[in-house]
């Protein structure tokens, strides 16, 4: 018998085209790799049922794009697309100035520029930028800055609230958050008499509508007095308080990648923070759009915010925030259904 017509070679560990060789020209056993980036993987090349040699390597699933001077998304750039993660604050009190952040090196850096410290005087503001409020003048007393709030109730227990106030002219206005909702602040200080009065409208939360009156003394970082709903017939109830003064704002401010325990897909947080504490933002995840606002406890670290989604419904988180992550903060709904989660974020 005749020997067969000689073939076209495929990959297939025969001599195709009768050459003496097998699968020649497919480099099988060569080493190959797969993605690029951080997604590189390598492997070695392999014949395929179709005739056709292929990589043994599968590159794993992207991630977005972190600032870490490491290609994240595997595209084969590196912090790509990340000159503007945000806004971001520098300094303390009357130095504070807002900047944006931006990617540099792979590290996340803030090109605001702090003012200069000025001479300190008793007008609730903290014109030497050391984080204090009206410290060392003599006479004078102010509400100006992030507080906790420890609030006893009827029952005997007690629940705190975190309040950011900014005063003027002993004039103060803030915002409050606790377990019962979000509300406004408004009211007055003396620096002379060193006697506060305030009235908690709440604007948010299971108390809507409902007013209380805080009256009191406030000596330093410390204050007391009593609280009472307004327009009720109950009696004063004792209430007391810290200022905050040992976090900047600048720990929590700017972009952060949210991760909560119910989605490994993360969203995107842009917190900003005040001089006093009070805190706005935005947050998008696999829901869609909300609004952040929520108050810092600078002296705790503690942050507690309401995130409001377009459409109307809400959440409500608490952490302890520092540095460049948050562990294990909790968050639940404002409704009948019971949720509740763990949360963390990085920068």
């Amino acid at each position: 018998m005749a020997p067969p017509e000689p073939g076209v070679e495929v990959c297939n560990g025969r001599d195709d085209d009768g050459d003496g060789q097998s699968d020649e020209g497919f480099d099988v056993g060569e080493v190959c790799v797969a993605g690029q980036g951080l997604c590189r993987e390598e492997g070695v090349l392999f014949c395929a049922v179709d005739g056709t040699a292929r990589c043994s390597a599968q590159a794993p699933l992207v991630g977005p794009e972190r600032c870490n001077d490491a290609d994240d998304d595997c595209d084969g750039r590196v912090d790509e697309e990340l000159e503007s993660l945000g806004a971001c604050s520098a300094g303390e009190g009357a130095c504070a100035a807002m900047g944006r952040q931006a990617c540099v090196d792979g590290a996340t850096t803030c090109d605001a520029t702090p003012g200069a410290p000025g001479v300190e005087t008793c007008d609730g503001t903290d014109e030497d930028c050391d984080g204090r409020v009206d410290e060392g003048v003599a006479g004078c007393a102010t509400l100006g800055g992030s507080w906790r709030w420890d609030v006893t109730d009827r029952e005997g227990g007690s629940f705190p609230t975190l309040a950011a106030l900014a005063e003027v002219d002993g004039e103060i206005t803030g915002l409050a958050i606790d377990t019962y909702g979000l509300a406004d602040v408004e009211g007055t200080v003396d620096g002379a008499t060193r006697r506060f009065d305030l009235v908690k409208t709440y604007r948010e939360g299971v108390s809507e509508g409902a007013a209380f009156r805080y009256t009191g003394t406030v000596d330093g970082d410390a204050l007391s007095g009593t609280w009472m709903q307004v327009g009720g017939d109950d009696p004063p109830i004792p209430l007391r308080g810290d200022r905050g003064t040992a976090i900047a704002p600048l720990a929590v401010a700017g972009a952060w990648v949210f991760r909560p325990d119910f989605d490994d897909n993360p969203g995107a947080m842009q917190l900003v923070v005040g001089p006093e504490g009070r805190v706005t933002g935005t947050m998008r995840d696999r829901v869609g759009d909300s609004t952040v606002e929520g108050v810092l406890d600078r002296g705790a670290g503690a942050l507690w915010f309401r995130k409001l989604y377009d459409g109307g419904s809400d959440f409500w988180y608490r952490a302890d925030a520092s540095g460049a992550s948050i562990e294990q903060g909790t968050y639940s709904d404002d409704s009948d259904s019971g949720v509740r989660g763990v949360w963390r974020a990085e920068r």
